[in-house]
């Protein structure tokens, strides 16, 4: 075989069920609402009874600037203002921190489950051969 002729490799006899792609969809649209409303609770219980300490800044509404064009005005605020409360900085920064925790448990769970039941190992994953070594006499 010459050095430049590409072989196409096997086709593989099973694919992936058309369901995980529609649980890995709903998992990411769950998953941030799942962290919102955890920010939210966090939050707003905190404000009644504080246990976790947090600076004036944090607990402080947000206010988005206004925007002056020449013709029209865009305010910014009408943005979040279809939602029913007001939001606060810590209420984001704890979404996206419930964020990245969500999304990397999912990907360890993924890696350990991946391990378990995935593809055998190939040649290359294959621990690496020792050979014994050979004793000089003399």
């Amino acid at each position: 075989m010459g050095q430049y002729i590409r072989v196409k490799p096997p086709e593989r006899k099973w694919g992936i069920h058309p369901i995980w792609r529609g649980i890995g969809l709903i998992w990411l649209i769950l998953l941030p609402v799942l962290s919102f409303a955890a920010a939210w609770e966090l939050v707003r219980n905190n404000l009644d009874s504080p246990w976790l300490q947090e600076t004036p800044a944090l607990v402080s509404q947000i206010y988005l600037p206004t925007i002056q064009i020449d013709i029209y005005s865009f305010n910014l605020d009408r943005l979040i203002s279809w939602l029913p409360v007001r939001l606060y900085y810590a209420e984001l920064l704890f979404f996206v921190c419930f964020m990245f925790l969500g999304f990397g448990m999912t990907s360890i769970v993924y890696a350990f489950l991946y391990r378990m039941f995935g593809p055998p190992k190939d040649p290359y994953e294959a621990t690496q051969i020792i050979k014994p070594r050979r004793r000089r006499i003399g």
